[in-house]
């Protein structure tokens, strides 16, 4: 296992991340966005240096 990087986008707004958030490896449940609106669109993005050798797998909730 590697660690992982994910930020939130604001498709709407912008095509960039707003901030980067640090996923340990096995860290469990961890939030990468706060406070977000309700019906805003956002897409999570996920940086890992292992990608093409492990699956990487996200859960999300709403």
């Amino acid at each position: 296992m590697y660690a992982t990087e994910a930020c939130v986008i604001f498709v709407d707004k912008t095509d960039a991340c707003n901030y980067w958030t640090y996923l340990p490896t096995n860290s469990g449940w961890i939030t990468v966005a706060t406070n977000v609106r309700d019906g805003v669109n956002f897409r999570v993005r996920f940086e890992n240096l292992r990608y093409e050798y492990e699956p990487l797998i996200a859960y999300h909730a709403f």
